[in-house]
């Protein structure tokens, strides 16, 4: 049917962005492309087919393109809140955090009252950050509007405990355990679970999810569970989950935090050595190197 509204009237480019959607939820790619570039040479100022132009060159890893077609769709429409989420997305994968904050703040604003992705990948740039106090009023929204997403409750628990607020870590990881095993423990949890207990059980939730290979809401659990409890098993594991999931310079700072703590042990000198050599600081590696041999003689 869109094939034959597009014949119907060859200036109008609607059908075939619609039908560029149809081919895409098939998986006939090459035919998506090529629909919605028949679009844009019918109706070039449309906003919508220049951001889905751009969202093809993004599934292609063209994030030149991705980011140059997100920014065109722009100019026809300053308000459309998916580009600003694209492009927040590209410049946090580039390290451009200061303009990813940019792009996520004017994706919320434009994000209307039921939208949440934006306010979701808001909340966890601002929890990379560590700054919990401002994502805790994101991810309190976006419960709201989507209740009991597994990542927004596991966010939660770490605002909540950076607070104190141990009784909400504890309402909250009852929906957690129930997502994360299955139903299988679906559970209350008992009221005189303090903060050490419920790192534990966090740890848990964060090894299985590590199982699930779930990479940001293992980095979340295990996250939640040092805020809980700053014990040094639990920075060990934080440390070793960064480490899993790229983010080796969170590792070196939970490594130089344990050092300050245990200076006589040899391991966390070695460890904080790997991952000055995975991000090329030869220099600091070395002297770690050094340190080991100091501890081990």
């Amino acid at each position: 049917w869109y094939e034959q509204a597009a014949k119907a009237n060859p200036r109008h480019g609607d059908a075939l962005g619609r039908l560029s959607g149809v081919y895409r939820q098939l998986g006939q790619r090459d035919k998506a492309i090529e629909a919605i570039d028949e679009a844009l040479k019918r109706d070039p100022e449309n906003a919508q087919h220049r951001f889905n132009r751009g969202t093809f060159y993004l599934e292609l890893g063209d994030e030149t393109e991705a980011v140059r077609w997100f920014k065109k769709a722009l100019e026809i429409n300053p308000d459309m809140p998916e580009p600003y989420l694209n492009l927040g997305y590209l410049m946090r994968r580039r390290g451009d955090l200061k303009t990813a904050e940019e792009m996520y703040a004017h994706a919320v604003a434009r994000s209307g009252e039921t939208g949440y992705e934006a306010h979701a990948n808001f909340a966890h740039l601002l929890l990379d950050l560590g700054r919990y106090d401002e994502a805790d009023d994101l991810l309190a929204e976006v419960q709201k509007r989507k209740p009991n997403l597994t990542d927004i409750l596991l966010g939660l628990c770490v605002t909540r405990a950076h607070k104190g607020l141990v009784g909400d870590v504890r309402e909250l990881i009852g929906p957690i355990l129930n997502a994360v095993y299955g139903g299988a423990l679906n559970m209350a949890i008992p009221a005189e679970a303090g903060a050490v207990d419920l790192a534990v059980l966090l740890s848990e939730c964060g090894n299985m999810l590590l199982q699930q290979q779930q990479g940001v809401c293992t980095r979340l659990a295990f996250l939640a569970a040092y805020v809980l409890n700053k014990s040094p098993e639990n920075m060990i594991q934080l440390a070793d989950i960064y480490k899993r999931t790229g983010d080796v310079w969170k590792a070196v700072e939970v490594y130089e935090s344990l050092i300050r703590l245990q200076p006589t042990n040899p391991d966390l000198f070695r460890q904080l050595g790997q991952c000055y050599r995975t991000i090329g600081s030869e220099e600091s590696a070395q002297m770690c190197d050094a340190q080991v041999q100091a501890l081990t003689k």
